[in-house]
């Protein structure tokens, strides 16, 4: 179930309540350019970029608003995840929300598995025609 934590303008901030004890607060938002992210096949390139920074500004002034745990910059670290992490802006979002300067940061690499069945997590059976057919030429040294 969603609750309705906070709501300002066109940003609408809800928790996640399903029950689970999961040891963390859970969130959903929306906003005008989570929207247009989603419903508009234009928005891509820098603009996607600059829309996914702007989404998380907007949902971290909300935050503010309603957070039992309030955010404090000595506090605080972003963690970009390289693979795709430092488009979300996290960092300036923050900036630009708190009015901070100088929070921590770090970064952490991810890596995709090329080889989704021998790494044991989708069988070969269940990948879509597509994904088979990338791998089948990974398999071949077309990706490599």
């Amino acid at each position: 179930m969603l609750l309705l934590e906070d709501r300002n303008d066109d940003v609408a901030v809800y928790r996640i309540e399903d029950g689970r004890d999961v040891g963390i607060n859970r969130y959903i938002a929306t906003t005008p350019h989570t929207r247009a992210i989603c419903n508009d096949p234009t928005v891509c390139g820098v603009d996607y970029t600059r829309r996914l920074q702007r989404a998380c500004t907007s949902v971290l002034e909300l935050y503010r608003r309603f957070a039992s745990v309030p955010l404090e910059c000595r506090e605080t670290v972003v963690l970009n995840i390289l693979r795709g992490g430092l488009n979300f802006g996290l960092r300036e979002a923050l900036a630009d929300a708190c009015g901070w300067n100088t929070m921590g940061t770090s970064f952490i690499s991810a890596q995709r598995v090329r080889d989704l069945w021998r790494a044991g997590a989708v069988a070969p059976a269940s990948l879509t025609p597509l994904l088979a057919a990338w791998a089948a030429g990974s398999e071949a040294g077309i990706h490599s």
